[in-house]
């Protein structure tokens, strides 16, 4: 019995329709891939003759599955009862999806209690040769370099590169918000980092953070100029100190404070030392609670957090206070002394005219 036979390049071809799904993914594509699922089964036809001449049906059919032209080890069997054929006969095998994991595949096949030889080997479609290293699940998880991806997009030992004049790779959740990242170049300082996300409701893109060449981190602003620049202006310095954006400019509804009504709820203020739960206990600080603060002095956008900007601003105005309180014991002090001065001017007088009073008087009696 002589037998011929060929795959009919489905597995090849659902490999490639893997490629275009993830290279449409890294592309930033925002459409849905297909809804149906290709599965892992795939088309075979074959030919049966004996001297020549077709094999009548129904014949059944046995195909295991194996990882070597001989012996090797078995992948997975495969049976068709009572197949009609005239000689010529097309059967759906599947052997799940990890059986082809890029690795040669033969099949041996039975007809009835005969097993022939040699073993056919299976072959890719010329166009699924570029997708070896792919692997997709039954999931519709995509595998580079790996064979069990835990992700629509797993790549293993590797890394990912998207080139073009400004390469984006795009992240869209079913309800059409998105966010995208892009690599820019500023044409001075090389390559940028941009992420952007869409307004609520609209779906316009924002850009939300910036990286330049130069390291620079920009939040709300594309140009940092500084390690660490937010929109309104505060950042951090080269030197790492934390500057507040403070310009009349970005500020309204002024109202005077009375410093010294400031310094007396400083004065009240609980200042102990303490340490955050997330550090080691003998981590230490000084200071007041968020709550204590905010019941003081009522600033600030709640009473968990204390801004520096708050922080500074109390303890000015109670500097303020305190530099009124010392203005007026000075005062105080100097008109004290005046007094003083004036008590001893007086106390001096008085001693000399008692002096004068009990000394004898020239040419007075022997």
């Amino acid at each position: 019995m002589k037998f011929m036979g060929h795959s009919s390049g489905v597995v090849g071809v659902a490999c490639a329709s893997a490629t275009v799904f993830a290279v449409a993914l890294l592309a930033g594509a925002e459409r849905a891939v297909a809804q149906t699922p290709l599965g892992s089964a795939f088309t075979y036809q074959g030919e049966l003759t004996d001297g020549g001449i077709p094999v009548p049906g129904p014949v059944d059919l046995t195909f295991r599955l194996y990882d070597a032209a001989t012996l090797g080890n078995l992948i997975g069997t495969d049976t068709v009862l009572g197949l009609p054929t005239d000689g010529r006969f097309t059967v759906t095998l599947d052997y799940g999806v990890g059986a082809f994991n890029g690795d040669r595949r033969w099949l041996e096949i039975d007809v009835g209690l005969t097993t022939l030889s040699p073993r056919q080997e299976i072959t890719v479609a010329p166009y699924a040769l570029q997708t070896r290293g792919l692997f997709v699940n039954n999931l519709l998880n995509v595998g580079i370099g790996t064979t069990s991806p835990a992700q629509k997009l797993h790549v293993a030992d590797g890394n990912i590169l998207v080139t073009g004049s400004s390469p984006r790779i795009a992240l869209a959740a079913s309800n059409n918000s998105s966010a995208t990242i892009v690599g820019l170049n500023d044409g001075s300082f090389g390559s940028q980092f941009s992420f952007s996300t869409n307004t609520p409701g609209t779906g316009v893109g924002i850009e939300r953070i910036r990286v330049t060449g130069l390291g620079n981190v920009g939040i709300g602003t594309p140009s940092p100029g500084f390690p660490l620049q937010m929109g309104s202006g505060a950042h951090v310095t080269v030197g790492g100190v934390w500057t507040n954006a403070s310009s009349v400019a970005l500020k309204e509804n002024f109202a005077p404070v009375e410093p010294r009504e400031i310094l007396a709820r400083v004065a009240d203020l609980p200042i102990r030392r303490w340490n955050y739960k997330a550090e080691d206990d003998g981590i230490k600080h000084i200071g007041p609670t968020a709550e204590d603060f905010h019941a003081a002095f009522a600033v600030g956008q709640d009473d968990a957090h204390i801004g520096t900007v708050d922080a500074d601003g109390v303890a000015l105005a109670a500097i303020q206070g305190l530099n009124q309180l010392i203005r007026e014991k000075d005062s105080e002090i100097q008109e004290l002394r005046g007094q003083v001065r004036f008590m001893a001017d007086r106390l001096a007088a008085l001693e000399a005219l008692v002096d004068q009073l009990v000394s004898p008087s020239d040419g007075g009696a022997e």
